[in-house]
């Protein structure tokens, strides 16, 4: 979880388990935006939902770690009072996508991810 200031983008608070996840530190984390930890082919996507008043929550979107592994999150966000301005506070949850074996992935025609 982090809160973070829709006008700047700007993370003003986050959590252990964000620094955990994420890897970085607690003063890396707060002189971040929320468009740091996001691949840069997604930052426009981003900035164009994160300036709307009431931004669309439970999305599925790409973060990427410090050490730069890409990870997919449901995001949910609601507007916060904090500290007497407005913030946003995110709830990030890795999801796991399974990913179907090819139907003749054991039969040796060689198109097995092992034969690559």
């Amino acid at each position: 979880m982090w809160i973070y200031v829709p006008s700047s983008l700007a993370i003003v608070e986050v959590n252990e388990a964000a620094l955990k996840r994420y890897g970085y530190s607690r003063a890396e984390f707060l002189n971040m935006t929320i468009l740091d930890i996001r691949p840069v082919n997604d930052v426009m996507k981003l900035v164009r939902i994160a300036l709307k008043p009431h931004p669309t929550s439970g999305l599925i979107w790409r973060h990427q770690k410090k050490n730069g592994t890409v990870i997919s999150v449901k995001v949910i966000s609601e507007d916060v009072d904090f500290h007497g301005r407005r913030a946003r506070m995110v709830r990030a949850e890795e999801v796991v996508t399974k990913v179907e074996a090819p139907a003749d992935a054991s039969s040796g025609t060689g198109n097995s991810p092992s034969s690559w």
